[in-house]
């Protein structure tokens, strides 16, 4: 059975579990910093797509706390020898990464359209379109469905965003921006099921992509509060 979450057998390895560690923890302080920095950006500015900006990374973060909390329960179920509830937990697991995920894409698209739509009913309809989502991909115990429609709308922002912000003078940065992130989400999506035969090395090459990316983004919304 497929499902959204990394396989048993890495935990067997410990080289596996440290840089699956190392990784999740990076991303979690990069999230963190680029939520906080966009956080004092918008308090000085009040500037409505700021924060939702800074609430993608909030549920970005949220997603990969998610799944280092996972990962802390598979290395408890090891340490203490426990059977998990395997007909469950993945589909748990499964449903909040995708509703986290899909809340933070959606928080990109309403970072662009802010002004375009009512603050209240799309906030609602996003919220409705993620948990449907979630709960499709929790029953159907795939997450193909979930990334096809979180990719379709991550095209929907960068096309948005080219739109109604190439007259900008800060374009060019936000555009990356968003270049990036979809970069961020793709090598997320990879890296939960790579090719078995290049398991190791294939996801050690996206995490460090991944981080870099990150880093990227960081610098750049320095650059763009400065």
């Amino acid at each position: 059975m497929r499902n959204l979450m990394i396989g048993r057998h890495m935990f067997m390895d410990p080289t596996r579990m440290t840089i699956e560690v190392l990784y999740l923890l990076t991303v979690l302080v990069l999230c963190f910093l680029i939520y906080h920095k966009t956080k004092n950006a918008y308090e000085l500015t009040k500037h409505k797509g700021i924060n939702h900006f800074r609430n993608a990374f909030f549920f970005f973060g949220f997603a990969y706390v998610f799944r280092f909390v996972f990962l802390l329960i598979m290395l408890s179920g090891l340490a203490f020898d426990f059977q998990l509830p395997r007909y469950l937990l993945p589909e748990i697991s499964l449903a909040l990464m995708g509703y986290l995920s899909t809340m933070a894409i959606f928080s990109l698209v309403l970072s662009v359209i802010w002004k375009k739509v009512n603050y209240i009913y799309a906030l609602f309809t996003a919220q409705a379109i993620a948990i449907v989502l979630s709960i499709i991909a929790m029953l159907t115990r795939s997450q193909h469905i979930l990334s096809l429609i979180q990719l379709m709308l991550l095209i929907v922002v960068i096309v948005l965003s080219y739109f109604y912000h190439k007259r900008s003078k800060k374009f060019t940065r936000l555009f990356t921006i968003y270049i990036l992130t979809f970069v961020v989400w793709i090598i997320s999506m990879a890296s939960i099921r790579p090719p078995r035969a290049i398991f190791g090395e294939f996801r050690i090459i996206l995490y460090l992509i991944s981080v870099t990316v990150f880093f990227v983004i960081l610098h750049k919304v320095k650059r763009m509060i400065k």
